[in-house]
């Protein structure tokens, strides 16, 4: 009833109910909430069916499960949703099949899969994951050589997100720099506020994701469309001074204020 109540509430983005017992029935009236982004329900007796519930939920992108007894058909299940990026399903007994399911996910950066009774074979298809950039697998079967394959895969990921975020930052230096000349391109014809919404649209999850949500690039490209002077003063400096140039990001209370370094 609890769950029930919590979940009625129009309002929340954040819910811990972590430990409560609600149950596969307190579970499926959480999943239909609209507003919660993240959502704690470890140690709470859920089995598949609160698992395909919260699968099926469209607005969550960080979920906690651990504890639960979800197995290899509620961690497929999950493995299917289009929005999770962290999740957490340690200690549900998924299996090597399991993991399979979620390795072949292109949405998830980050994923708890501790003490699933994981063995090379799982260990393997997490290793070929190319998007996951924070892994943990402790507790389980896995040999000394697939634990390193997984370190080293965990780092190349996180190589190769670096690099295209740098690449996306370019890209929209050079998009700020044709507005601002006012070229022949059709895109310096554009309003600055329609250049900035039509950036803010981009879907840049899966493959192509650069660790930062909409919210963060529709910011860092605000700070960039209006700067305009200081970071042309900056890359000036930057090549004179062969340093590296670089946007640095803040995070207070949830919003990002940039600078440009040097």
């Amino acid at each position: 009833e609890g769950a029930k109540a919590l979940a009625a509430n129009a309002s929340l983005t954040t819910l811990d109910v972590g430990g409560n017992q609600i149950g596969d029935e307190g579970t499926k009236a959480l999943a239909a909430n609209t507003t919660l982004t993240n959502l704690d329900v470890g140690y709470n007796q859920i089995g598949v069916e609160g698992a395909k519930a919260l699968a099926a939920n469209a607005t969550l992108t960080t979920l906690d499960v651990r504890g639960n007894r979800i197995g290899i058909t509620g961690a497929k299940a999950l493995a299917a949703n289009a929005t999770l990026t962290n999740l957490d399903v340690s200690a549900n007994q998924i299996r090597d099949e399991g993991a399979k399911a979620l390795a072949a996910n292109t949405i998830l950066t980050t994923l708890y899969v501790s003490g699933n009774q994981i063995s090379d074979e799982g260990a393997k298809a997490l290793a070929a994951n190319a998007t996951l950039t924070t892994l943990y697998v402790s507790s389980n079967q896995i040999g000394d050589e697939w634990e390193k394959q997984l370190e080293q895969a965990i780092a190349r990921n996180n190589q190769q997100l670096v690099k295209r975020r740098d690449q996306f930052i370019q890209k929209l230096i050079a998009l700020a720099y044709d507005a601002n000349h006012k070229s022949q391109s059709l895109w310096s014809a554009l309003p600055k506020e329609v250049m900035l919404y039509l950036i803010s649209g981009m879907d840049f999850r899966s493959v192509s994701s650069i660790g930062k949500s909409a919210q963060q690039i529709k910011a860092c490209a605000n700070f960039i469309f209006n700067h305009i002077p200081q970071l042309k003063k900056s890359l000036t400096e930057a090549i004179n001074t062969k340093q590296d140039f670089k946007i640095m990001e803040k995070i207070t209370d949830g919003n990002s204020q940039f600078i440009f370094f040097p």
